[in-house]
């Protein structure tokens, strides 16, 4: 049985990961793995919730995978500039939003992703992680997809 929530998980981050390359941000590498603070600022991709069947075929299910993308970074002193080496909050969320909102941004072998959609405040974030506190900015990309029956 494939794992299609870390394929269609994998292939989001490889989206976005071009999407910064495109607009000539450097410094700042996507992953799907967890983020330390030796490492900032990073984009991390992971999961936000489960994934949800919103309907289907005779031989296909619809699912939708809820993606967190969040940008982390190291907070600045007090009197020190706000400003995130590589892009700001308002610019990652952007580039989020342009990249997959209403859009078929994403491709995944063996399934159809129909369909992305941008959600900047539903994202379910742990507080108790170590990294909470450089959590800058956060979004959830919906990605729709078409999964065949029994897979």
């Amino acid at each position: 049985m494939a794992d299609w929530f870390k394929n269609v998980r994998d292939a989001v981050a490889e989206a976005f990961a071009a999407k910064l390359t495109a607009e000539g941000v450097t410094g700042v590498p996507v992953t799907t793995r967890d983020v330390s603070t030796e490492n900032l600022p990073a984009v991390r991709v992971t999961y936000n919730a489960s994934e949800q069947e919103v309907g289907g075929t005779n031989v296909r299910d619809d699912y939708g995978y809820p993606i967190q993308i969040g940008l982390y970074t190291i907070q600045p002193n007090e009197g020190e500039s706000d400003e995130t080496p590589g892009m700001s909050a308002t610019q990652f969320r952007q580039y989020v939003r342009e990249k997959f909102h209403r859009k078929r941004a994403v491709a995944v072998d063996g399934i159809d992703c129909f369909l992305c959609e941008y959600d900047p405040t539903g994202a379910v974030v742990d507080e108790a992680a170590p990294t909470f506190q450089q959590l800058r900015a956060v979004a959830v990309v919906t990605v729709y997809a078409r999964v065949p029956r029994g897979s």
